[in-house]
């Protein structure tokens, strides 16, 4: 399967987001936040209770990893920030080249590329159809 990456918000509860980038290399998920201890991994085999509520109109999800809740936006929330400078390194060194973006891309590095959302929910909600095809895809 083709590595796949975008801009993500870990979703915080009702107050909050922290911005951060979502990879999927194959086989293992990572989202990587400019700080090393808010960075999560997982393997697709640890996933259990996929959903993609109506209320999130089409642009996030939700997924117990482990017993752990965590949900996700790939539209950027209200006055959310993207992920620095720090998360976009850690998500190269993660991905390698050859990653399929979701989105306009952003040409960084030695032939690497990172999907690029401009925040708006047209977009989001495109890049959100290529996460939910891979997510509801088992290997």
């Amino acid at each position: 399967m083709t590595p796949f990456c975008s801009y993500a918000w870990r979703m915080l509860g009702y107050s909050g987001s922290q911005a951060g980038t979502l990879a999927f290399d194959g086989q293992h998920f990572a989202f990587f936040t400019d700080r090393a201890e808010d960075d999560i991994f997982f393997d697709r085999s640890t996933m259990t209770d996929l959903k993609f509520p109506w209320y999130y109109f089409g642009g996030g999800f939700k997924v117990k990893v482990g017993g752990r809740a965590l949900r996700f936006s790939i539209i950027a929330p209200n006055t959310a920030e993207f992920p620095g400078e720090v998360a976009l390194e850690k998500l190269h060194r993660f991905m390698g080249a050859g990653a399929q973006t979701a989105g306009t891309s952003i040409k960084r590095g030695a032939g690497r590329v990172l999907s690029a959302m401009s925040g708006s929910i047209s977009e989001g909600r495109a890049n959100m159809r290529g996460w939910r095809s891979l997510l509801e895809t088992r290997p």
